[in-house]
């Protein structure tokens, strides 16, 4: 009678354990996507400099350029930093 009694108890706190982790954990606050999009601004105008305003990228015909905008002089400025190849075929190893 005492395991069974030790082990309903037992599962009673592990439930229980398990249940505060999960309601604990699951509460995390998430950045909103503005706050996100300004961090990134931020950091790219850093690296380069520029008072970046914008990111994005194009993808064509398996090439993705990655680029940056920013004003200078009065004019507005397209920088690509970073071009990839991307769905390109795999080599078939023989």
């Amino acid at each position: 009678m005492k395991t069974t009694k030790n082990h309903n108890i037992m599962k009673k706190l592990l439930v229980t354990l398990l249940l505060v982790s999960r309601l604990s954990f699951s509460q995390e606050t998430e950045i909103p996507l503005d706050e996100k999009i300004n961090k990134s601004l931020d950091s790219l105008s850093k690296i380069y400099k520029k008072k970046v305003y914008s990111f994005g990228y194009v993808s064509y015909e398996g090439v993705k350029k990655t680029h940056i905008r920013y004003i200078e002089n009065g004019k507005n400025i397209k920088k690509i930093i970073k071009v990839e190849f991307v769905g390109l075929p795999k080599k078939d190893d023989e």
